[in-house]
């Protein structure tokens, strides 16, 4: 009985898409930023969700803006109807996410803890290459439950200049549009 339980667990590992990322035309990307800069895009592919059947999206745009703001961003995007990003992802799990994002998060030190900023937009600053970065979290489309999507990253000024105010923050969050599902 024991072996008949992990031959199926091992089947549904198998079975669950993964697609390795793949570079995309920014115009055609779901997630764009308006702030002027040189940007690259990623389609890291469709994916089920934790512990649901749901089937999410991830994208990322990263690079750095004409006023050498570095900067990624994370899309994650439910893709059906009725399906939603739990809300204890985006205000509980919020700060594991950024910290496991890229190497620059990956990389950080010196991380604050995590504060609302708004509604479902929540920060934390840390230290990155020499830059004092801004992460953030903001939950987009609210539905019973959650959220049809969120967008997660981070924002670091020019090197010697400071960190981010929760202002500039929220200014620099609003440039990042989502498109539709």
């Amino acid at each position: 009985m024991l072996r008949i339980v992990l031959i199926a667990t091992m089947v549904l590992c198998v079975i669950t898409p993964v697609r390795a990322e793949t570079r995309i035309d920014c115009a055609q990307s779901p997630v764009k930023v308006t702030v002027p800069g040189k940007y690259t895009c990623q389609d890291l592919g469709v994916h089920s969700g934790e512990k649901t059947n749901f089937q999410f999206r991830r994208t990322n745009v990263f690079g750095m803006s004409n006023e050498r703001i570095k900067l990624g961003v994370q899309l994650y995007q439910a893709m059906c109807y009725n399906c939603f990003v739990h809300d204890y992802v985006v205000s509980d799990r919020a700060k594991d996410r950024i910290q496991r994002f890229n190497k620059t998060t990956k990389s950080g030190a010196n991380w604050s803890d995590m504060h609302r900023i708004d509604g479902s937009t929540y920060s934390l600053t840390f230290d990155s290459d020499g830059r004092h970065c801004s992460g953030f979290i903001h939950g987009g489309g609210f539905v019973k439950g959650g959220y049809e999507n969120y967008v997660m990253g981070y924002f670091c000024p020019a090197e010697g200049k400071p960190v981010f105010g929760d202002g500039d923050l929220k200014s620099l969050i609003a440039s990042i549009s989502v498109s539709a599902r």
